[in-house]
């Protein structure tokens, strides 16, 4: 196992509280722990935990030089909260971010996991609740949810039922040559199971084929 410190002795008198205990006690175990200094990455699995999800500004150069590094390896990625270089809020690419094809999130899924460029940059993502007790994420309001659990709210529609049933979505719109705004909304009615669906467009529209 390769351990590489970005900063070397730098970052290492810069630890403190936690940070600082989790160090000592990988070291007091055997764990070598190396200052960065552009040394090849031997190791057949890459961890990624350079950054946290508290980057709110482009990466430095020399970050940037080592993400780049991490994705040229060719080798699997595991990043820990979030690929280095993202925002956690928005997903944005903060001048580099690097590819993971694992990401372990702790505690909460943070948006920029699932939004903008996080998608592609993420990989499988895991969800590690580090045995919270569930009280505490009573106690906490979601201000965003996935898609998949509010699906799991709805209403069960049975089998027979006709498009008809639940009633009937009409858009209004656009103008002669933008059709765009108004097939993009109905395309996304259909998406959310609304089946019935009618376009009300002003001036000439070319014949529209809805799938």
């Amino acid at each position: 196992m390769q351990v590489l410190l970005m900063g070397g002795g730098v970052t290492r008198a810069r630890l403190k509280g936690e940070a600082a205990q989790a160090l000592d006690w990988a070291e007091a175990r055997g764990v070598v722990v190396e200052g960065y200094q552009q040394q090849p990455m031997t190791g057949e699995l890459l961890v990624d935990g350079l950054l946290g999800t508290g980057l709110s500004g482009p990466v430095t150069d020399t970050v940037a030089a080592l993400i780049a590094e991490v994705n040229r390896a060719a080798k699997p990625v595991v990043a820990l909260d979030l690929p280095s270089g993202l925002c956690a809020d928005s997903g944005a690419v903060l001048g580099a971010a690097v590819r993971a094809d694992l990401t372990v999130s702790f505690i909460g899924l943070n948006r920029g996991l699932l939004t903008h460029q996080g998608v592609d940059h993420c990989g499988e993502i895991v969800l590690d609740s580090l045995e919270f007790p569930a009280a505490v994420y009573a106690e906490v309001t979601a201000d965003v949810g996935l898609v998949g659990a509010a699906q799991r709210q709805l209403p069960h529609r049975p089998r027979s039922s006709h498009k008809g049933d639940f009633g009937h979505l009409l858009v209004v719109g656009g103008d002669c040559g933008m059709a765009g705004a108004v097939m993009m909304a109905s395309a996304a009615a259909r998406a959310s199971s609304v089946w019935r669906r009618s376009l009300i467009m002003w001036g000439c529209v070319p014949v529209i084929n809805l799938r």
